[in-house]
């Protein structure tokens, strides 16, 4: 006698495996009752993260960053070492819509970097970190992190999550959304 099949079993044919069938086809539909919702949530999109999923929509961005000069400090070795922890790279930014990889900022002009990005997801709250070498200077047992002075499409960024990093929300027009009282964009 042939042995049913997974196919054989949801179609019904048993193959003299009628109880058994029956009890399996049973359990199969519990299981799909408790997968189908987690299936179903993997495939939508939050509203503060993609989770995953690619965005529907970008917008494009400039990112300027407009540092202070600061004097080398007397501690070399410890600005040395801050300068290890941001990779020894130049300023450059870590966003989150490009898995923190690092995009190194262009000085326009003395103090002032930019970056521009046209592949910003909208409607969902992006978050960078910015690495300035001045703050080293400044603080040479830091990161390097910054969380003043950086504006995007002229708005400056003022929301910061964590300990050092970034956080905003575009709206379709690629316009920064005005953050709230409660500190979260567009809530």
């Amino acid at each position: 006698m042939r042995r049913p099949t997974g196919q054989d079993i949801l179609s019904g044919v048993t193959y003299g495996y009628h109880e058994a069938s029956n009890s399996t086809v049973s359990a199969l539909r519990r299981q799909s009752w408790v997968l189908l919702p987690i299936v179903a949530s993997m495939a939508t999109q939050c509203e503060t993260t993609p989770r995953g999923v690619t965005p529907t929509q970008v917008a494009s961005v400039e990112l300027i960053l407009r540092s202070v000069s600061a004097p080398l400090t007397a501690d070399a070795d410890a600005f040395a070492v801050c300068l290890a922890r941001m990779d020894n790279l130049e300023n450059h930014v870590r966003p989150s819509w490009r898995s923190d990889d690092a995009v190194l900022l262009i000085e326009t002009s003395p103090d002032m970097f930019e970056a521009d990005f046209q592949d910003v997801p909208v409607g969902v709250v992006n978050t960078m970190t910015v690495h300035d070498r001045n703050e080293c200077a400044r603080d040479p047992n830091g990161q390097g992190h910054v969380t003043m002075g950086v504006t995007v499409n002229g708005t400056p960024i003022t929301r910061v999550v964590g300990a050092n990093a970034l956080a905003f929300e575009l709206d379709e027009r690629g316009t920064v959304v005005p953050q709230t009282d409660s500190g979260v964009p567009g809530s």
